[in-house]
């Protein structure tokens, strides 16, 4: 949606006149859904399965709350968490997030087993730790062995097979 919102000028326009004007607005709004998160309407607090619309009602909530999070920043709005968004460290941790994302889970078993932990036996900080930098680590050679390589390969053969227009 935010993509749709910077590419149509009109709506871009009008939207971060809004959103300038008050962007804490949005971070309350998404202070407000992620509470509703927290309630069981969204869904059971043990492991027992959620029904079908819980786990939508979940995914789609936190879809919603990461977008009010990172609108203002996006529609130009300048705000602590603006300034944070664009820190050198942050941006490239955003740009490595998608290894995160895949590496996390199977380092964080990995992790636990070398360290002997079962499920639910402690070791939650030790796990956290160790987990984040080694996702960080691997993420990062992932990002750099393959996946930029990948994207600078497929952007020159985009660019090379786009019609030539003009003259």
């Amino acid at each position: 949606m935010l993509a749709v919102v910077t590419t149509d000028q009109a709506l871009h326009a009008r939207a971060q006149r809004v959103v300038q004007a008050v962007p804490w607005h949005l971070y309350a709004a998404a202070a407000v859904v992620f509470w509703l998160l927290t309630t069981r309407a969204a869904g059971p607090y043990d492991l027992s399965a959620p029904t079908s619309a819980q786990h939508w009602v979940k995914h789609l909530g936190y879809t919603v709350v990461g977008a009010l999070v990172v609108a203002p920043s996006v529609l130009g709005a300048r705000t602590a968490l603006s300034r944070v968004l664009r820190w050198g460290p942050v941006t490239y941790l955003g740009r490595i997030s998608y290894g995160v994302f895949l590496w996390h889970m199977p380092l964080m078993f990995a992790i636990r087993r070398m360290l002997g932990l079962s499920i639910f036996t402690g070791g939650f900080w030790i796990t956290v730790v160790l987990t984040t930098l080694a996702a960080v680590a691997v993420s990062a050679l992932s990002w750099h062995l393959v996946e930029e390589r990948v994207q600078r390969w497929s952007h020159r053969r985009t660019r090379s097979s786009a019609p030539q227009h003009g003259g």
